[in-house]
């Protein structure tokens, strides 16, 4: 439900008004794509990441108006650290 003189656009009259039964209805579409990256995580310690980058365009529409939104983000899946040898010494070249 929904006041009448929310429709005007005027804050003055928001909520005022005959109710007004009214349906919003949510559209869009939503985009996926895997990805992984390797960090630097130490001496011979590697970070590997999956994750997931979601893009979603939606569309709110209601009697009289209606919005574009676009949402992005990123999900964290998996992440774990590879551990490699170290080593007794290290020389480096001169």
């Amino acid at each position: 439900m929904c006041h009448f003189g929310s429709f005007t656009g005027n804050d003055f009259l928001s909520g005022v008004g005959p109710n007004i039964k009214m349906r919003v209805m949510p559209a869009g579409t939503v985009m996926t794509e895997f990805k992984t990256e390797f960090l630097s995580a130490g001496i011979n310690q590697t970070r590997h990441r999956v994750y997931i980058n979601v893009v979603c365009h939606m569309r709110v529409v209601a009697p009289l108006a209606s919005s574009d939104v676009l949402v992005d983000n990123s999900v964290t899946v998996a992440e774990t650290i590879l551990i490699g040898d170290v080593p007794e010494y290290y020389h480096g070249e001169n």
